[in-house]
């Protein structure tokens, strides 16, 4: 049964779906020096944003 393109493409995007992850929305940072402790509380740390390229720029 021969496939043609567009099936091939869709079954790659539902692929994809569960090989890669979008975790970039979830990273967090700080912009001041920190102590170790510090480290365990991240939740009052600011989220990182991505650039039109879904990139965060450090």
């Amino acid at each position: 049964m021969p496939f043609s393109t567009p099936e091939i493409s869709t079954t790659i995007a539902r692929l994809r779906k569960f090989t890669q992850v979008d975790i970039q929305s979830q990273w967090r940072y700080s912009q001041e020096d920190i102590t170790i402790a510090a480290i365990t509380n991240i939740d009052s740390w600011q989220l990182a944003t991505t650039n039109e390229s879904k990139h965060i720029a450090w």
